[in-house]
């Protein structure tokens, strides 16, 4: 046994994720050798629908949107910089 070895403790929290017919909607994609599944009933909304549901959220003040919000807004002001 490793005598510098430590335990890190996770704050796991348990996402209980409803069965049947209230099921989240999910679709999976292989981008290279990384497979990525997406749990959302966003997956299959129209960019229209999925636009008015983020300012929506926003609006109400929904702390993971506005999270996304602002990480796709540091991304595209990343890409413009040269």
């Amino acid at each position: 046994m490793l005598q510098n070895a430590r335990a890190v403790p996770l704050n796991l929290q348990h996402i209980d994720v409803p069965k049947g017919a209230n099921a989240v909607e999910s679709k999976t994609i292989k981008i290279g050798n990384t497979i990525v599944t997406i749990h959302s009933s966003l997956v299959n909304m129209s960019p229209d629908q999925i636009q008015e549901w983020f300012d929506e959220a926003v609006k109400q003040g929904d702390p993971v949107a506005h999270s996304l919000v602002t990480a796709v807004s540091n991304i595209a002001t990343a890409k413009d910089q040269p």
